[in-house]
């Protein structure tokens, strides 16, 4: 997103109108433009900084994905073979802390808690997360689509470090 539209999107916050991020320039075709949230206008908000959970939770959040131990996935929280996208591994923090039930197989995906696909809201509340798919208002792109990419605006999936530092506020 070009400064000038995230600059009005957070003008437009600012004074109290919810603002959700789409694919520039009416990519992938000029009269339609897509959410780059997966629950698109209903991961909306007005806090420029939805990032702002829980210190110490975010702080365990970026070590756990910087340690190596995760190794990262694409599109599930967990997947069968134990790869784990960026918000999945928020999700085995929240085990640890007896937050949520270990994960559990269905044949295809681990799922946690209330047995979908998405971030349960026990680990939103706990972590103190705006959303299931929150946003990092410097890039306009929810942490799910980092984490997988997305082919509509050309953008590659991140590693789990350059995640951790998007969380930490070092996105540019």
């Amino acid at each position: 997103m070009s400064g000038e539209l995230l600059a009005a999107a957070l003008r437009y916050a600012a004074t109290g109108w919810p603002v959700f991020p789409c694919t520039p320039d009416g990519t992938p075709a000029p009269d339609h433009k897509a959410p780059l949230t997966r629950r698109g206008f209903k991961d909306a908000t007005t806090d420029p900084a939805p990032l702002e959970m829980d210190p110490q939770i975010r702080a365990r959040w970026v070590a756990a994905l910087r340690s190596g131990k995760y190794e990262q996935g694409r599109e599930f929280l967990r997947t069968e073979d134990d790869r784990f996208c960026c918000l999945g591994v928020l999700c085995e923090l929240a085990v640890a802390d007896g937050v949520i039930p270990p994960a559990w197989g269905d044949g295809s995906e681990w799922v946690y808690a209330d047995a979908s696909a998405e971030l349960p809201d026990r680990v939103m509340q706990w972590a103190g997360l705006p959303s299931i798919d929150p946003v990092i208002p410097a890039e306009m792109a929810s942490l799910a689509g980092l984490n997988d990419g997305d082919e509509a605006v050309e953008r590659e999936p991140w590693t789990f470090a350059q995640i951790a530092d998007a969380i930490e506020g070092g996105a540019s």
